[in-house]
């Protein structure tokens, strides 16, 4: 799956733009300016990144030139009130893929991350399993055993809205009290579960720290039950 980050400081129009990409299938996420993007998502990582050229702070033309020397291979779309050939030849030069005027058309949006998609390689394109029945995570290199702990530390983030969870949810999911556990306790859960994800193909990018929150999923994991289905109503029997 695609993952975008949407850096534009203007509330509404943030939410609009990651609801929209969201509903379109994209993992998405928003950050304020740039220094939110370094503080909030440090930890993920995308393959495309819409950019307002006037952010508070560190511009949309500065930004866009350090990801672009971070990160040669992602994808740059600029988005702009300014309309004027100077602004979008700057745009190009800062080491934009496309240059979007506001207000932004969803349906133009939607073909440039369309284009933009046919180049860039998805972070993790490989679908991974999580077998609650027999304590196993699959993934494209295999399958692991998985803790008690492990299973429900996935279990509970597969299924979380946009597999995201706070700290408390996550210690929750445990079946412990938030109150008296203890956080590095949780971490060297977390720290496990990252290392089964890469054993099996996630990489180092399949958990994300959502910093001051908790952690979220990366990549797509299906969940097996008992009853043979997953989480996304298939079944896994062949029937």
């Amino acid at each position: 799956m695609l993952s975008i980050v949407v850096v534009e400081d203007h509330d509404m129009l943030r939410e609009t733009l990651v609801g929209h990409l969201r509903a379109a299938g994209y993992r998405t996420f928003g950050a304020a300016d740039a220094e939110a993007l370094a503080r909030e998502l440090v930890d993920v990582r995308a393959d495309v990144y819409l950019l307002d050229l006037n952010l508070p702070g560190e511009d949309g033309l500065s930004l866009a030139r350090r990801l672009r020397a971070s990160e040669p291979g992602v994808g740059i779309v600029m988005l702009t009130a300014r309309s004027s050939v100077g602004d979008r030849v700057s745009g190009y030069e800062s080491g934009a893929d496309a240059y979007l005027p506001k207000p932004v058309a969803l349906d133009e949006l939607d073909a440039v991350i369309a284009a933009i998609a046919r180049r860039v390689r998805p972070t993790v394109p490989a679908v991974f399993v999580l077998d609650t029945v027999h304590s196993r995570l699959i993934g494209p290199r295999g399958d692991v055993r998985l803790s008690a702990s492990q299973v429900a530390l996935l279990d509970a983030l597969a299924r979380a809205p946009e597999q995201g969870l706070t700290t408390e949810q996550l210690v929750r999911a445990l079946g412990h009290p938030p109150e008296t556990y203890r956080k590095a306790t949780l971490e060297v859960h977390v720290a496990r579960v990252r290392e089964r994800l890469e054993q099996v193909g996630a990489g180092r990018d399949g958990l994300a720290v959502v910093r001051g929150t908790g952690y979220r999923l990366m990549i797509d994991v299906k969940v097996r039950r008992t009853d043979g289905r997953r989480t996304d109503g298939r079944r896994t029997d062949g029937r």
